[in-house]
């Protein structure tokens, strides 16, 4: 599939690995140009960028804690610095701590584990939103993408449990009260919500945990990490136009809301 993005100026959070890693590369082949924004895996985003580079298409990496105000504003001023503006707001930055034993229950769950997991994945949304929307609404046009999940919508299958699912439920309301405001702005705000991809998450568990949840989909399989990128770009683009405050599933049939 091919959008044509010339021009366009996407920042992608939690873009050294995984998911994230193939939105941005995905969005260089359209023709962007890319802000490649990670935490602790500075050679994997070094990776990522030279990948970026070679297919052509012009990158910067910018390391971030999205859970800490200071250093998204400090983020998103380099991207600016760089690149004059940001068309696209990818916000991808998660966390899902994985225990040997499994998913903890809300009983277990600490202090500590919630916040963390909160901090970074819908309060890291909620700061790299409010930060480039203070640049998008001059310019009076943008579109937002955030990453959720089917956990947000069924409240199991992560691996810790609860602040996981919550925060990606969360994710989904912020999307729709972000679109509300926005909108007058011109600017479109979406999520997409992914059942089980294939990447580091999946590879950490065993053949028989992978085959147990490709069982409950539908469509038998568990899902490319391109096919995420696609709606991602679709969504980002002209050619979802009037969409807005929607959560784009894409799980192979196991949710259909």
């Amino acid at each position: 599939m091919h959008i044509d993005m010339s021009g366009q100026i996407v920042l992608v959070t939690g873009a050294s690995q995984g998911l994230g890693a193939t939105i941005a590369t995905q969005f260089a082949k359209s023709g962007a140009r890319l802000a490649v924004v990670y935490n602790s895996q500075a050679a994997k985003a070094e990776q990522v960028l030279q990948t970026i580079r070679d297919l052509g298409a012009q990158a910067l990496s910018v390391r971030c804690d999205v859970s800490d105000s200071a250093q998204v504003k400090s983020m998103v001023q380099q991207v600016i610095e760089r690149f004059g503006k940001v068309d696209v707001l990818v916000n991808n930055a998660a966390v899902n701590p994985k225990k040997p034993e499994g998913k903890t229950p809300v009983q277990d769950i600490t202090d500590d584990e919630w916040d963390r997991v909160l901090s970074v994945n819908l309060k890291g949304s909620f700061l790299c939103t409010r930060e480039v929307l203070h640049h998008m609404i001059p310019r009076q046009s943008g579109s937002i993408v955030n990453i959720s999940s089917l956990s947000g919508q069924l409240g199991n299958g992560a691996p810790v449990g609860a602040p996981y699912c919550v925060s990606k439920a969360g994710i989904i309301c912020l999307t729709k009260s972000t679109a509300l405001d926005a909108a007058k702005h011109g600017i479109r705000v979406n999520a997409v919500a992914p059942g089980p991809i294939e990447g580091p998450t999946n590879l950490r568990n065993t053949p028989e945990v992978n085959a147990a949840m490709a069982a409950k989909i539908p469509l038998g399989r568990i899902a490319k990490p391109e096919e995420i990128a696609y709606a991602v770009i679709f969504l980002a683009s002209e050619l979802s136009g009037s969409t807005t405050g929607q959560t784009f599933n894409i799980n192979g049939g196991w949710y259909m809301p």
